[in-house]
């Protein structure tokens, strides 16, 4: 089922069958988690999520400009009706009122 917390076994079983993948096709040192501060992310996901129906994570790969370019990371993206999520329109609201919300950052990845 969806949407609901998975047993601890599962997703350690779900870890380790990623990593043998990665193995298995020679990735190296392919990115095996990223993580994100509850620093940063709760307070931008309080501020957002009102204006979205869900959160999408989407893997994403670093552009050849970048420091990590190649290695894998996820990107947090939250939706409304099954489109990216926009501001609302509001007048007098700091910020980019009507405008689209931009995703959350592509994390700190390990290895």
């Amino acid at each position: 089922m969806t949407n609901q917390p998975i047993p601890i076994e599962q997703a350690n079983e779900m870890i380790q069958l990623y990593i043998s993948l990665i193995r298995t096709h020679n990735l190296g040192n392919q990115t095996q988690s990223v993580s994100f501060t509850s620093k940063e992310l709760v307070p931008w996901f309080n501020e957002v999520m009102p204006f979205a129906d869900e959160l999408r994570i989407f893997e994403g790969v670093y552009p050849p400009r970048h420091e990590y370019a190649g290695k894998i990371s996820f990107i947090l993206w939250p939706y409304k009706d099954g489109k990216p999520a926009n501001w609302p329109n509001i007048e007098g609201k700091a910020g980019d009122p009507g405008g689209p919300i931009k995703p959350f950052n592509d994390g700190s990845g390990t290895p």
